[in-house]
């Protein structure tokens, strides 16, 4: 039996414009200067469509399952990573998107 990558995203990457991880990058003099960076840039993930930085991992996640087939992915969270779930597959390339919460995470 052979191996599959469950990392490596080759085709179906950009099946949908890609806004996840499209954050503008930062110059930070002062941190820099703490670390003994001349030229240190950060990027704002607070940028991404749902406010997280997890937006990017789901990206990569919901392509690997469209690339193997998938016509359902599910995730369990507290928060947001079913925000970043939700907003992903359900909306922009049809997939059916299940979130399973705990009763306690807060979120109603």
């Amino acid at each position: 039996m052979g191996t599959m990558s469950l990392v490596k995203v080759v085709e179906h990457y950009q099946l949908w414009p890609a806004v996840e991880g499209e954050t503008t990058l930062h110059r930070s003099a002062r941190l820099g200067k703490l670390l003994g960076l001349k030229d240190l840039y950060v990027k704002n993930e607070g940028e991404n469509p749902t406010g997280s930085f997890k937006d990017r991992g789901m990206t990569l996640g919901v392509s690997k399952a469209v690339e193997v087939g998938a016509k359902k992915v599910a995730c369990a969270s507290t928060g947001n990573i079913s925000a970043s779930l939700a907003g992903r597959p359900s909306i922009r390339i049809g997939l059916r998107g299940r979130r399973l919460l705990p009763m306690r995470s807060g979120i109603s």
